[in-house]
């Protein structure tokens, strides 16, 4: 039901005319955004993807958050960020409100329980974090942890910044200054933006030597932490050895990493083969997912690259065994539903990945699971 969040996001796939009910309720105003488009310098692409697939990839944040805000003015879930990163509103169908919803509380509850296993003292690195407001609203919340790091293609840094500059309320959860925002801007192959919990910067995960620069170069990051890796539908815009050597390198380097990651499956049933055409005639073909078709070849990814665990669900399983079933109870009432083979059907075609490698002495991360056991699911 859905393709890539605020964090790199691509739109759902084409689907038959669906009913469009329920209240609309308003989160905020629209957005002021003028673009620093033009500063900094144009980093060459890399000669593995076009300028124009490169740009496709980039765009399709703006997407996402448009979804996004349909699913919050609805009420499933409370943001009271998105819509100023989104430019424009729209009505979402009840299968794509719900789709978004599901996925956003499958990642807060992963990121939840690294928190409460980590007593707060780790790291989050959230991968092609685009329009993602998931800093934002840990902030307000008063729960972040140690130091929160996004990355991203540089168009979609750019547009992040422009909501720093312009608007003050985003500027002061991240406790930068107009003046940082811009000279980052002016430098953005190289700068990264920065403050005591937050940092902002512009990496193409492909190239993992930069990626480590970049990492280096946010003061205080520590790879001896607990470590929290997010990507939603990112990985599966680059080719599989490419993502692999990234997969490797933080499984070496990192002492507690964990890395959640959201993606598609089942590329080789009809509905699959109709999600395929769709990315593809949006110029951003899902790389990766012919290697990774199932569930077994999702967890076998990771334990060929030496992770130590790995859990994977369907989003179905994710929807019905792993979120909290009161605040289901209370989503599902939001509107009117019907469409429930579609549903699943849609559903089954996305899962979530969690893999672990912790080599510390007291397992930091033995609480960061999907699946809680019923003595677990009873604290």
């Amino acid at each position: 039901p859905q393709g890539r969040s605020a964090r790199t996001g691509l739109s759902s796939p084409p689907r038959p005319g669906s009913r469009r009910r329920g209240r609309l309720r308003r989160s905020g105003g629209r957005s002021r955004r003028p673009a620093i488009a033009s500063a900094g310098r144009m980093q060459a692409p890399s000669p593995r993807i076009t300028v124009e697939a490169l740009q496709n990839v980039q765009g399709t944040s703006d997407d996402a958050a448009v979804s996004k805000l349909s699913a919050c003015q609805r009420g499933y879930y409370e943001d009271d960020f998105i819509h100023i990163f989104v430019g424009k509103e729209a009505k979402r169908s009840p299968i794509i409100n719900r789709g978004y919803y599901a996925r956003v509380a499958a990642m807060d509850m992963v990121i939840d329980r690294f928190m409460q296993g980590t007593d707060g003292r780790g790291q989050i690195v959230a991968l092609g974090a685009g329009s993602d407001t998931t800093f934002f609203r840990l902030s307000k919340a008063g729960t972040l942890p140690d130091k929160y790091v996004e990355l991203d293609l540089r168009g979609v840094v750019l547009k992040k910044l422009s909501v720093l500059l312009t608007h003050d309320e985003v500027r002061e959860h991240a406790a930068v200054s107009r003046e940082a925002v811009l000279a980052t801007a002016q430098e953005l192959e190289t700068a990264v933006l920065q403050s005591d919990k937050y940092a902002l910067a512009c990496v193409d995960l492909r190239e993992v030597d930069d990626f480590q620069r970049t990492l280096e170069r946010v003061e205080g990051f520590d790879f001896a932490k607990p470590t929290l890796f997010i990507s939603e539908c990112v990985l599966c815009y680059v080719e599989p050895e490419e993502s692999g050597r990234l997969l490797r390198w933080i499984r070496d380097k990192f002492a507690a990493p964990a890395f959640v990651e959201y993606t598609q499956i089942l590329p080789n049933d009809p509905f699959g083969a109709t999600m395929l055409g769709h990315f593809r005639t949006r110029g951003c073909p899902l790389l990766s997912i012919q290697a990774f078709p199932d569930l077994d070849a999702q967890r076998k990814r990771f334990a060929d690259l030496g992770w130590s665990e790995a859990e994977v669900y369907d989003m179905n399983d994710i929807y019905y065994k792993c979120i909290d079933k009161e605040d289901l109870k209370r989503a599902e009432k939001l509107e009117i539903f019907d469409e429930f083979e579609e549903w699943h059907m849609m559903q089954g075609h996305y899962c979530i990945v969690l893999a672990k490698h912790d080599t510390t002495a007291g397992k930091l991360l033995s609480k960061v699971k999907l699946l809680l056991d019923s003595a677990e699911a009873a604290k």
